[in-house]
């Protein structure tokens, strides 16, 4: 039973060395994106549900990084790649679930 084990592990470990370096995987790939935040002011938000509300389908989008919404300051700061989503689309997409944005 020994051999068979020691066989799966040292199987395991040469697989686990072969992963590559995920930190200098995702420093490529940032650079050969185009990343902008924006801010979008948004009236009809009234309560933390709304901000949940915009936070999640905002960044569920493809494209969209990462989305902070207030409903106090009554804006949305959201990241995303404007090679694969639009800020049009964007708005659109937050007009389309009830708000409004001021364009």
């Amino acid at each position: 039973m020994r051999p068979i084990f020691y066989l799966i592990l040292v199987a395991v470990h040469t697989t686990c060395k072969s992963v590559p370096d995920s930190t200098s995987a995702k420093g490529n790939l940032s650079d050969s994106l185009n990343v902008i935040t924006v801010d979008i002011q948004v009236n009809g938000m009234t309560c933390h549900g709304c901000e949940m509300t915009i936070s999640k389908v905002i960044g569920n989008l493809e494209g969209v990084f990462e989305v902070t919404a207030s409903y106090t300051d009554s804006l949305a700061e959201i990241k995303f790649d404007s090679s694969l989503i639009t800020l049009t689309e964007i708005s659109d997409s937050i007009d389309n679930i009830g708000y409004k944005v001021i364009r």
